[in-house]
């Protein structure tokens, strides 16, 4: 029979119980929150009197610790709920304690939550009165506004979810353990597993996969598969997207009720006897040691592999089995503290051993099939094309965070392209490997029809990789696709340098100079032929581009960045024209003896044979008859045959010219021919 105990009684108990963890957690949030927040703002108003330092300063420091993505505040939490949840039902790990706690007359599920209310008391009443010691730290410093506490409001509300997330996962681990070592270990399992097992997923791939590339943005996403760190990572992307806010709250929710409810079962079902066992449930401990032995034996067999001597890979099977082995055997001995329980449970040591090799076998022989991978044509939606020598120097602004500036993955989502055929066919030869001659390497994306993307990294001819190219300029939406400036929705700061045989000048324009340079280069670029890009290109363009974009509720970032590598063709006459009337640049003029200091030829012709010669031009004809037989292209211009002789020119300026200097084969001057 149930009696009436109040559960504010039995909640009393428990906050004497746990008096170490109440005052433990107040000390914490009191000091790293209002306290530390408190010193570091008088000093930075004294520097604001003393006028150091802007008040505008002060306000962003200010907000910047009550909004989302204050690190102290996770990792407060994060531990907060370690604590309360492996202390609040520890006592499932002392069968004298089981024994006292479930003869109480009362039901199992609500002593179960009054552990939980507890525990959630424990942090939540601390963690708002000190966000409330911080907003009357702002207020007595004439930092406060509607917007800051909005800000709070919603970061102590979120921050109460990571908790609550953190807390379920703490007590999971607790209900299926029956000793508190194991609790955090579980703990700690539970935590990180999946993202874990997603990064050995994606470290056995960038291994073993020849077409793989790396994806930093969806890496990260892996966070959102960890109940206790999501939150945190779901806060940076709050700041970059408003929407993941609803989205964050919706997943939070998902792992307490996933979590919570999960130990609220078991917890019920739980036996007594369970108590001073490892694990409370016997049946799990063979599942358990699978799913850890297995990807920790994949990472040994890689770690194995890089310290082998020669890093083959029988030092990578060598090293998967055997960890395979001893990590069983490891987490046997964690269960049982017996060494002759080590193999005690052998088909769950063999399945580990057999599963860690057959997954190592599947990447080592690419059983999956994924370096061959080759969708049907009529299954592809878009394609894009990367060249690091076309399209290397450009940025492209990400569609989801996490990427790199001059990342292939952001190059590649914002160049798809309908006409596909070439780089279809160049994909093609990828995968089938039908490559010959000079090769290097090339990324391509799939869209398929179904909305699936695949990325992957090739290995093609030179020649081929020089066909698709040409085939893509002739289609009118490649250059607009693979030259930013024609889309982008960005604010010049004016800076716009020209790199020619005369060095890199910066122009000197107005914003309606520039607005007006702009107009005019992009429709002569919008019709840039290959044989413009492969053999007429004069000079180049670098823009210094500042991008602000809206980042949620919290105003707007400013991102800066440069670019390097537009082409100015020959063709471009009214961009020609424009310049040399602007900014006395004449790209057309031909580089003389007149403008040349001195020349300096480092010749390796002879490199095979450990001589290197160095030959510095200074005559005025010498100099000149290099220069007729010199060639310039200031971008990459495919594979050609060229003598192996570096050009270095110092112009009479102090000026070093850009860009690809170059003898093509059987053209050298007269003073190389002579030595």
């Amino acid at each position: 029979m149930t009696s009436k105990i109040s559960f504010c009684r039995l909640l009393k108990e428990d906050f004497k119980r746990r008096s170490w963890l109440i005052a433990l957690v107040s000390l914490a949030c009191f000091i790293l929150l209002p306290i530390v927040l408190l010193l570091s703002i008088d000093g930075m108003m004294d520097s604001v009197r003393d006028g150091y330092t802007e008040f505008s300063y002060v306000q962003e420091y200010y907000m910047d610790a009550v909004r989302m993505g204050n690190g102290v505040g996770g990792v407060l939490a994060f531990g907060a709920a370690v604590l309360a949840g492996i202390s609040g039902y520890s006592y499932l790990h002392s069968k004298v304690k089981v024994d006292f706690f479930h003869s109480l007359p009362i039901s199992r599920k609500k002593y179960f939550f009054v552990q939980y209310v507890s525990g959630v008391i424990i942090f939540v009443v601390p963690f708002i009165v000190s966000m409330l010691l911080c907003l009357l730290v702002g207020a007595v410093n004439g930092l406060l506004t509607g917007g800051v506490v909005l800000m709070a409001v919603r970061m102590t509300s979120f921050r109460i979810l990571e908790y609550l997330a953190g807390y379920g996962t703490a007590i999971l681990a607790t209900v299926m353990t029956g000793k508190t070592l194991t609790a955090i270990l579980g703990t700690a399992v539970f935590t990180v597993y999946i993202p874990a097992v997603l990064l050995v997923w994606a470290g056995m791939k960038s291994v073993f996969f020849k077409t793989y590339i790396s994806n930093t943005a969806a890496e990260k996403i892996s966070m959102l598969f960890s109940p206790s760190f999501s939150g945190y990572y779901i806060e940076e992307l709050m700041k970059a997207k408003e929407k993941w806010l609803v989205i964050g709250v919706g997943i939070q929710i998902f792992w307490i009720a996933l979590m919570t409810g999960i130990a609220l079962w078991l917890y019920c079902v739980r036996k007594t006897e369970a108590a001073d066992h490892s694990m409370a449930f016997p049946k799990s401990e063979g599942v358990i040691k699978v799913l850890l032995a297995v990807p920790m034996s994949l990472v040994a067999g890689l770690a194995s592999r890089m310290i082998g001597v020669d890093g083959g890979m029988h030092w990578f099977f060598f090293g998967t089995v055997c960890a395979s082995v001893i990590l069983s055997s490891v987490i046997e001995f964690i269960y049982h503290l017996n060494m002759r329980e080590l193999f005690k449970n052998k088909v769950s040591l063999m399945l580990s051993v057999a599963l860690s090799l057959g997954a190592a076998l599947v990447f080592r022989y690419d059983i999956m099939g994924y370096d061959t991978y080759l969708p049907a044509r009529e299954d592809v939606a878009q394609m894009a094309f990367y060249d690091e020598r076309l399209n290397g120097n450009f940025y492209y602004r990400p569609f989801v965070e996490g990427y790199d500036l001059y990342s292939v993955n952001a190059a590649l989502d914002s160049t798809l392209l309908d006409n596909f055929a070439p780089v279809y066919e160049l994909a093609r030869k990828g995968a089938r490997e039908e490559n010959t001659g000079e090769c290097r390497s090339i990324s391509v994306e799939y869209k398929l029809r179904n909305g699936k993307r695949e990325r992957r990294n090739y290995i093609v001819a030179e020649k081929d990789i020089q066909e698709t190219i040409k085939a893509l300029f002739e289609t009118p939406e490649f250059a607009e696709k693979i030259y930013p400036v024609f889309w982008r929705d960005a604010n010049l700061e004016g800076d716009i340098n020209i790199s020619s045989l005369f060095g890199n000048v910066e122009l000197k324009l107005s914003e309606k100079e520039c607005q007006e340079f702009l107009d005019i280069y992009r429709e002569e670029l919008r019709h840039i032929s290959y044989e413009d890009y492969q053999n007429h290109v004069i000079g180049t363009i670098g823009f210094s581009v500042v991008i602000e974009e809206e980042r949620g509720r919290y105003g707007f970032s400013t991102t800066s960045f440069r670019e390097e590598g537009y082409p100015i063709c020959s063709s471009f006459q009214q961009t020609i024209a424009f310049l040399r009337e602007k900014a006395g640049i004449d790209l057309e003029h031909r580089l003389t003896e007149k403008d040349v200091e001195r020349i300096v030829l480092t010749d390796y012709r002879s490199e095979g044979e450990g001589e290197t010669t160095t030959t510095t031009v200074n005559d005025a004809e010498e100099i000149q008859n290099v220069l007729d037989c010199m060639e310039y292209l200031p971008l990459y211009s495919g594979w050609m045959s060229v003598e192996e002789v570096n050009i270095e020119i110092v112009l009479k300026s102090g000026e070093i010219p850009s860009g690809n200097l170059y003898f093509l084969k059987g053209k050298l001057p007269d003073i190389l021919e002579e030595q």
